[in-house]
């Protein structure tokens, strides 16, 4: 009975590895993030974690290990992804600045005083947008 139902579960992994949709699957396993996907937290992470395989790959290069021209490679490609990931922190230090409102002290249109401590994105007396 064991065998029987070893056979079966043995079949239908077999036919799930033939009939399953393989672009489909290869695609999901191959796609990369981008850098505008990912959020400031795990930008700075990808940025150290490039900061220490630049140390490494230096380290290795000193030694010998790795010979001048794969060190030159590897350190431009390493570059290259620091530059991208940057610009990708920047842009969304700049989306983050936009999107948190302005602290004032009153508002714009009728002067009345904003309750302090209150992140209000329209005024209490008039509503217009802070």
């Amino acid at each position: 009975m064991i065998y029987l139902i070893f056979a079966l579960i043995a079949t239908a992994f077999v036919f799930y590895l033939n009939f399953a949709d393989k672009a489909q699957l290869t695609a999901s396993r191959r796609r990369a993030h981008t850098p505008e996907d990912l959020k400031q937290g795990e930008l700075r992470e990808k940025i150290a974690i490039i900061k220490s395989s630049l140390k490494d790959l230096s380290y290795e290069a000193s030694i010998g290990k790795i010979d001048q021209e794969n060190f030159q490679f590897l350190q431009n490609d390493l570059l290259r992804q620091w530059d991208e990931l940057n610009l990708a922190l920047e842009a969304a230090d700049k989306s983050d600045a936009k999107s948190q409102p302005v602290d004032n002290d009153t508002c714009g249109q009728c002067g009345a005083a904003i309750v302090a401590g209150v992140q209000a994105r329209f005024c209490h007396a008039c509503g217009s947008p802070l």
